[in-house]
């Protein structure tokens, strides 16, 4: 090809056609000129399509991470449920020595806590390289970044206040009382004299504790809830953003059979409202309803058989069903704190 073409400028030169050899040799700059232009718009081309498959492949491990941290969260539920029922037990004086003597509950909860240790190592690699991020993704990248600065902020300064509070109760029992040392890290045989008083006698200094645990643990569950509640709907998002089929997104729920689903499917009757359980696009819808209103419509996830959440910004009271000898759904129960309430299912 290159011999052609200096043939055809020699021809030129020797016939004395010199305007013609200058537009000769312009059209030849244009074509040189012209191929390199293509070749740097393949070059971009390729530069692009690697930058996104980059691009793609962090953000699929970014949804994993918010997946991750979601399952936490679930885990952390059922705790709040159990130390709740606890708590209340204790400060309406429902607890004896037998209970902690045949060790059916803790000897004292208020010696731990559940915290949450939020990942987010994957969007911080992320966050690097903003500036190499197309405009479609910006909404979202935002969107992480207030669910890794402003929520995870609230997880962490709740959870540290937790944990302040469990170390100064520690502590006050340390040089208050002397059978501190066999009851902190090991399992004590029996219950002193001493200790029975501190916990059964209405000891105000213990029920001021139990007060401010309470609190503290709500602040814990209302932070915990709230960042589950952002990180579900950037999760969603970014599933559909990345077209992820069915099978790659997690329901974060247990496996339900047919038959299980349609035994909790119906409406169940408190003496105020009514829920109404439904299934719809293959999701549980927990719907709340005074006087055949609908008060809000939320989403169901079974972390067991019986105890679920729905998906809510703020907090709320736990909810579990019941069933009778032939493990047929008879009702709902919702609790919290001093407020309890059965909903008898009705259909």
């Amino acid at each position: 090809m290159i011999n052609f073409f200096r043939k055809i400028r020699l021809n030129l030169l020797s016939k004395n056609r010199f305007g013609k050899y200058l537009l000769y040799a312009f059209g030849e700059i244009v074509l040189v000129i012209i191929g390199i232009l293509i070749a740097l718009q393949i070059n971009n081309y390729n530069e692009e399509r690697k930058s996104q498959e980059q691009l793609t492949s962090t953000l699929l491990l970014v949804h994993a991470e918010i997946a991750q941290n979601i399952k936490d969260i679930d885990g952390m539920f059922l705790d709040f449920y159990q130390t709740d029922s606890i708590v209340n037990d204790i400060m309406h004086n429902r607890l004896n020595p037998d209970n902690y003597k045949k060790r059916e509950r803790h000897i004292d909860p208020l010696n731990y806590w559940t915290s949450l240790d939020v990942r987010d190592h994957i969007f911080q690699k992320l966050i690097l390289n903003t500036n190499n991020i197309p405009d479609k993704y910006k909404e979202l990248i935002s969107d992480l970044q207030k669910l890794y600065t402003y929520d995870k902020e609230f997880v962490q300064s709740s959870s540290n206040e937790m944990m302040e509070f469990v170390q100064d109760y520690a502590e006050w029992k340390k040089s208050n009382t002397n059978w501190y040392q066999y009851t902190y890290g090991r399992i004590k045989p029996e219950l002193t004299d001493e200790e029975i008083a501190f916990y059964f006698t209405n000891n105000s200094t213990y029920k001021n504790f139990v007060c401010h645990y309470i609190y503290r643990s709500g602040m814990l569950l209302e932070s915990v809830t709230t960042f589950r509640h952002e990180a579900y709907k950037i999760y969603k998002n970014l599933a559909k953003t990345l077209n992820l089929p069915p099978d790659e997104k997690d329901s974060f729920s247990i496996a339900l059979t047919t038959e299980e689903i349609e035994n909790i499917l119906g409406t169940y009757r408190f003496e105020n409202f009514a829920i109404e359980v439904k299934n719809k696009d293959d999701k549980l819808l927990f719907i709340e309803k005074v006087k055949d209103t609908t008060e809000y419509e939320k989403e169901m996830f079974f972390l067991s058989k019986s105890f679920f959440i729905i998906d809510n910004k703020y907090r709320r009271r736990f909810k579990t069903l019941n069933f009778d000898s032939n493990h047929k759904i008879t009702s709902m129960t919702i609790k919290g704190g001093d407020y309890k309430v059965e909903g008898q299912k009705v259909k």
